[in-house]
């Protein structure tokens, strides 16, 4: 259990313990196959999703970026038109085929990438800063969360910028919903954004926080795409839990325009801060 001191909580161990054994995504996303249908579905409507990032964040013509876990370019490929210059950090081996790819795709010249995980980056030699604009958006998995957060703050001239679960995700919902049918116990959540304000404001960064609903959205031929699709999710190992699964998902796709269709909302904090300068 994490660390009490009288009435203080230790933020940092609590989000070591509920990171603690959990896949890391990047694991999953090293496959191109999972890491295609996400760069399909970050493209989908022009982009959207990354569209909807460029909104929340405060940047020019001539901004420097720096994206923590950028995917297949979320944010990178829509942002790297209306910026001077781009550093799209991704550890995944998919992830990066597809970044590389939309990069080509796009004629970008302006970014570059940097296959490691954040953890790893040498901010003086892995990097181009310093950066106006640091932005990990649902990309912290990283089990030491302070030092993460001080590495970002470091390369960081300007804005500093996250995105993270207030509250359980839609798609964690769906998980605990037959975790323990599946597992033969409950689900365990992740860290939530208050872990990352009580971190911060343990650090002396007292950060602004708004909050937005993101629309998590995934579309499908048939079951059999869906429940190959999900199965890493899920932890399935054995036909008696494909079959808890199919179950599971006939009772959530709903049929749209021909395909099948798994949709929900998740509560999303923002948390944002400007450096302060001593002059």
């Amino acid at each position: 259990m994490a660390e009490f001191m009288g009435n203080v909580i230790d933020w940092g161990e609590l989000w070591k313990q509920k990171t603690a054994g959990k896949k890391e995504c990047s694991m999953l996303w090293n496959d191109k196959k999972y890491a295609g249908r996400y760069d399909e579905n970050v493209k989908a409507n022009n982009w959207r999703k990354g569209r909807r990032l460029i909104r929340e964040l405060n940047v020019t013509m001539r901004s420097r970026v720096l994206d923590i876990g950028a995917g297949p370019g979320t944010l990178t490929i829509p942002i790297a038109s209306m910026v001077k210059h781009v550093t799209a950090v991704e550890p995944a081996d998919g992830m990066m085929w597809y970044l590389k790819k939309n990069i080509a795709e796009k004629g970008l010249d302006n970014v570059a990438c940097v296959h490691k995980k954040w953890e790893d980056v040498d901010i003086a030699k892995d990097l181009e800063g310093p950066y106006d604009v640091v932005v990990a958006s649902l990309s912290l998995g990283m089990p030491d969360i302070k030092a993460a957060l001080e590495k970002m703050n470091a390369a960081s001239s300007a804005y500093v910028y996250l995105f993270w679960p207030a509250g359980v995700t839609y798609w964690e919902a769906n998980y605990a919903e037959i975790w323990h049918e599946l597992h033969g116990k409950e689900f365990r959540h992740g860290p939530r954004c208050d872990c990352l304000y009580n971190i911060l404001y343990g650090m002396g960064i007292y950060p602004n926080i708004k909050m937005y609903k993101d629309e998590y959205l995934e579309s499908f031929s048939n079951i059999n795409d869906a429940v190959e699709y999900y199965r890493p999710f899920y932890n399935i190992e054995n036909y008696r839990q494909e079959a808890i699964l199919r179950d599971f998902l006939r009772k959530k796709l709903i049929r749209k325009n021909g395909r099948l269709i798994l949709k929900g909302y998740s509560n999303i904090a923002k948390i944002w801060w400007k450096k302060r300068y001593d002059y």
